[in-house]
């Protein structure tokens, strides 16, 4: 299911959700990683951006910023 993430943001609803993954899955991943520490090193390779989050404004760049890649994830990084 599609959501329009913009109209989200712009109305300040708030989605709740989980993952399909659980405490299994996440346990699995972790040995995984330990056996073979160079899968995060190319998961890397999947951030596109990196977007320091301070204000509304940040926000919107870091979204015009992930519409305009064709590949690759906006990690939005908050500051307090």
């Amino acid at each position: 299911m599609d959501i329009n993430t913009r109209m989200v943001l712009e109305r300040g609803l708030r989605l709740f959700g989980s993952s399909r993954s659980g405490a299994e899955d996440f346990e699995r991943t972790v040995a995984l990683y330990v056996a073979h520490p160079e899968i995060p090193h190319y998961l890397e390779n999947l951030v596109g951006d990196v977007v320091k989050i301070r204000s509304i404004a940040d926000i919107h760049k870091a979204f015009e910023l992930d519409i305009k890649r064709g590949f690759g994830k906006t990690v939005l990084d908050w500051e307090k």
